[in-house]
């Protein structure tokens, strides 16, 4: 199987990443903001820019992958899968730059909502 940095078709450079999420993060901290939820999908939906944009990632099939973007922390990403799903990452994870944890869950559930507020992120 080829790796995952063969398969990215025109990823953006570390540099170009940085960059927006530092952009975000400054706006984050003007509008008082702990950490954005942001979804997207394929084509199917017409939303998959924003998940490319903040993760560099193209969401395959029609389910959701689901992010949340701390003003402080890596990202947290959920995407469709069995549920419990759990890998924490380093932000540097080929493939994942900027992700902390992956989950995996049927759904973006509500118990996933409580789960994730736990981290202390009051404004979402």
């Amino acid at each position: 199987m080829s790796e995952m940095s063969e398969r990215i078709c025109a990823s953006f450079p570390e540099r170009e990443m940085s960059r927006r999420w530092t952009l975000v993060r400054n706006l984050m901290a003007e509008e008082g903001l702990d950490a954005l939820v942001v979804q997207g999908a394929n084509n199917c939906y017409g939303n998959r820019r924003l998940l490319r944009w903040f993760t560099d990632i193209s969401a395959q099939g029609c389910y959701p992958h689901t992010i949340i973007f701390p003003k402080d922390d890596l990202m947290t990403l959920v995407f469709n899968g069995a549920e419990g799903g759990r890998e924490e990452l380093d932000g540097k994870t080929d493939g994942a730059a900027g992700i902390g944890l992956r989950i995996t869950s049927p759904a973006f559930r509500l118990s996933l909502i409580r789960m994730l507020t736990t981290r202390l992120w009051s404004r979402i």
